[in-house]
């Protein structure tokens, strides 16, 4: 006959019972932990990303508009000048020169618009070759209306290629918001997952444990039920478990021990009885006292023989609730374990966190950058007011200078503003990299929780394990009744023995056998052998 699916679920050993459960948190928080560690890598490249994509071509554009910018100044202060300060001019030109074309060949292969990063050099590379080949010339014989022949052109040039400048920061920072926004929803999808797998595996580990708790502790407390009903006399009840698994087991052996010690029982009433009768007759018939006594010492050996067989059944349940303590204790160590891969999870995720945290101190260094920026543009705009009272005080001839000195001012003012442009880009990574950070502590907490159920779990398989301690002590309590009660038949078998050693005192072991009897009959009276 096939059994039933329930059936087939109470037939598993305890150990697969237990240890399923214990599978199903671990597999949840397996789960977790390589989503979770799974999502931090993807966090981590977004962020690489943004500082490779973001920060750095902004830092290198920065770097390459105010040293454009410087190089403009430079041409004019040129012409403006001494033959000596002309060379150190010049030598100054030439390194920027240099600088410049180091820098673009970083940035160029990053800029966010190729064709206008193309378009923005060829521009700037007219500047040069005017100010090589017009204005410097110029300067250097003092042509006045030659210089300016090659200032004006070279002005027009100047003015597109600030305005690109402008244009590819604002490029720039448009990809470094759309990067955040894909680190922000990075986060998002990590948490989610992360949430959804470990509320499902703690759900389905909780169910598992129910189930398996129910298919244990229902069967343990029949047989539970059981002892404590034979403890108190009671032979008739039945555990009512037919479990193939240890308690399973261990109700059929308890089985098994109550039909003996009935069987036992009945015996030893049944003999008693006939000892009692015999005893009665003996006065009468001196003969029937020898026969009455042969059978009472051969039930009496029966007896006996069922008592030892009650005490070898009881220690063999005591055998098998020690096995299963063995079990609870190995589920025990198992979740331990567990709950110790848990911490392992929490620190990944803290060591993460400094990597994102790292992001924030370069967002920090670029925002000193910015700071010097601004300190050169705001003394450039001093220079240029103090070169404009100059001028107004050169009076006609200092009016081509002052209007140099006023373009001067305005592209001072025009720096600060792109500079305050680049400072809140970078607090807007700031903010995302704290966000990116606060996300991952989130994570951690959801890890620390998860340990804490396993600690749950961990102290109640220690209690299933003082349970199991209790059958144990309660098993062995019942052999050492079963043990007393063949120590009683051996000394009715001796007494019945005495009873054939003569005629001559036979009445008075008569007497004395009655009365042992009786007692035997009370004792046997308080175990309930049917209903």
């Amino acid at each position: 006959m096939s059994r039933s699916p329930r059936q087939r679920l109470a037939d598993l050993p305890l150990a697969v019972k237990m240890l399923t459960s214990v599978v199903a948190v671990a597999l949840a928080c397996a789960s977790v932990i390589l989503i979770a560690v799974g999502g931090l890598r993807l966090v981590e490249t977004r962020s690489n990303a943004v500082y490779q994509n973001g920060v750095t071509p902004i830092q290198h554009l920065a770097s390459l508009h105010q040293d454009v910018l410087r190089t403009r100044m430079l041409t004019l202060n040129y012409y403006m000048s001494g033959a000596e300060f002309r060379r150190k001019i010049s030598a100054q030109m030439d390194e920027l020169d240099q600088r410049v074309t180091t820098v673009w060949s970083q940035y160029a292969p990053h800029a966010a618009d190729q064709r206008l990063a193309s378009s923005l050099e060829e521009n700037y590379a007219e500047f040069l070759r005017l100010r090589d080949e017009v204005m410097m010339p110029a300067a250097a014989q003092n042509d006045l209306p030659g210089f300016w022949a090659g200032w004006n052109p070279a002005t027009a040039v100047f003015t597109e290629v600030d305005e690109q400048f402008t244009t590819l920061e604002q490029a720039h920072a448009d990809e470094a918001v759309a990067a955040n926004r894909e680190v922000s929803e990075a986060k998002r999808t990590v948490t989610t997952q992360v949430l959804v797998i470990g509320v499902l595996g703690l759900l389905v580990g909780l169910a598992v444990a129910l189930l398996a708790v129910r298919a244990v502790v229902g069967p343990v407390r029949r047989v539970t039920d059981v002892l404590k009903a034979v403890a108190a006399g009671d032979l008739t009840r039945d555990p009512e478990v037919r479990s193939r698994d240890e308690v399973g087991q261990m109700a059929e052996a308890l089985r098994q021990a109550t039909a003996s010690m009935r069987d036992a029982v009945t015996v030893i009433n049944s003999s008693a009885a006939t000892v009692l009768d015999s005893s009665r007759n003996l006065n009468v018939v001196n003969d029937s006292l020898a026969t009455g006594a042969d059978t009472a010492a051969g039930r009496a050996a029966a007896a006996q023989q069922a008592a030892e067989d009650v005490a070898r059944h009881v220690h063999t349940l005591s055998a098998a609730a020690e096995e299963m303590g063995v079990s609870i204790r190995e589920i025990a160590t198992n979740a331990s374990d567990a709950a110790g891969v848990a911490t392992e999870a929490v620190t990944v995720a803290q060591e993460t966190s400094g990597i994102v945290g790292k992001l924030g101190e370069s967002s920090n260094e670029i925002g000193n950058i910015i700071k010097v920026i601004n300190s050169i543009a705001e003394q450039t705009n001093l220079l240029a007011l103090n070169a404009t009272i100059e001028a107004a005080r050169a009076g006609e001839l200092g009016k081509g200078f002052a209007v140099v000195a006023g373009e001067v001012k305005e592209l001072a003012q025009e720096t600060a503003k792109a500079t305050e442009t680049i400072g809140q880009r970078v607090q807007m990574i700031q903010t995302d990299t704290a966000g990116a950070v606060a996300a991952i502590e989130r994570i951690s907490g959801v890890i620390m929780r998860i340990s804490d159920y396993q600690t749950t779990i961990a102290s109640a398989v220690e209690e299933q394990t003082a349970t199991a301690g209790e059958i144990t002590r309660s098993v062995t309590e019942a052999a050492t009744g079963a043990e007393e009660i063949a120590r009683s038949v051996s000394e009715v078998a001796g007494a019945a023995a005495a009873t054939t050693s003569g005629l001559n005192s036979s009445r008075a072991a008569a007497h004395h056998l009655a009365g042992m009897a009786d007692e035997l009959t009370g004792a046997v009276r308080r175990f309930e052998i049917s209903r």
